[in-house]
């Protein structure tokens, strides 16, 4: 299930290094589906069942240090227009192409769910036109689901 040695260089120039071994527990979490085309999480409320790791050989190579700066989590930015489309959809528009993740807060119950779309522009409708040249299907659609009740449930895809 897991494998993971990562080694660190410390500010103060020192080696140390993190490495998972047969007293490693793991779990499933909420993400049933990531592809470039989005992600769908379903949440139960049930807490999860952590079984031991299973120890693996280590796959072949050296991983290297990256070479560009680390992504930084910068200001929120609020929607420039709220345009509601019926059916309880909502359309965000933050005025200005950008990249980064959404985050939110839901509250539902079973079967409840909210689902990200992203895209550059708008249909005629009000819609988001979530067309992706880079991957094969549907463009980026996140979706969170309830399969238990939850008063309040913070929720960002990851990917």
């Amino acid at each position: 299930m897991a494998l993971l040695r990562l080694e660190m260089t410390l500010a103060d120039d020192s080696h140390t290094h993190i490495q998972t071994d047969n007293s490693w527990h793991a779990a499933a979490g909420p993400v049933v589906e990531k592809f470039f085309q989005g992600e769908r999480w379903i949440v139960d409320g049930g807490a999860p069942e952590w079984r031991p790791a299973t120890v693996v050989a280590a796959p072949a190579g050296e991983l290297r240090r990256a070479t560009h700066p680390a992504p930084e989590r910068m200001a929120s930015i609020a929607p420039v227009t709220a345009s509601p489309q019926g059916a309880g959809r909502t359309v965000y528009d933050f005025g200005d192409v950008i990249t980064g993740r959404l985050t939110c807060q839901a509250v539902g119950g079973p079967g409840a769910a909210v689902e990200v779309v992203s895209g550059e522009q708008r249909a005629a409708d009000g819609s988001v036109i979530c067309d992706n040249v880079l991957v094969a299907g549907p463009g980026q659609r996140d979706s969170l689901h309830f399969a238990a009740a939850h008063e309040q449930f913070n929720w960002e895809a990851r990917f």
